[in-house]
């Protein structure tokens, strides 16, 4: 096994180096959960109640198919609904 001997001022300097990288990190992290967690909005608050609204008057007009089971049945349902 190889050995270095280093002065404890070189030590000491690395350590602070390591640190200041690590608090760096600690950082960008922080930053990108805050990033990630802010709301991404597609629709305006209007546009969004607008289409809530259509999908209920499709619901209770009966335009809907559904609900389903398992995926094949959903799969099935919309080959019928398509012809094939």
């Amino acid at each position: 096994m190889n050995m270095v001997t280093l002065p404890l001022s070189t030590i000491d300097r690395v350590e602070k180096k390591l640190e200041k990288a690590l608090e760096d990190l600690r950082a960008l992290k922080k930053a990108q959960v805050k990033k990630t967690q802010k709301p991404i909005r597609f629709w305006t608050e209007a546009q969004w109640e607008k289409v809530e609204r259509e999908a209920d008057e499709d619901i209770k007009a009966g335009r809907v198919i559904g609900p389903f089971e398992n995926a094949e049945d959903l799969i099935e349902s919309l080959h019928k609904e398509a012809g094939v």
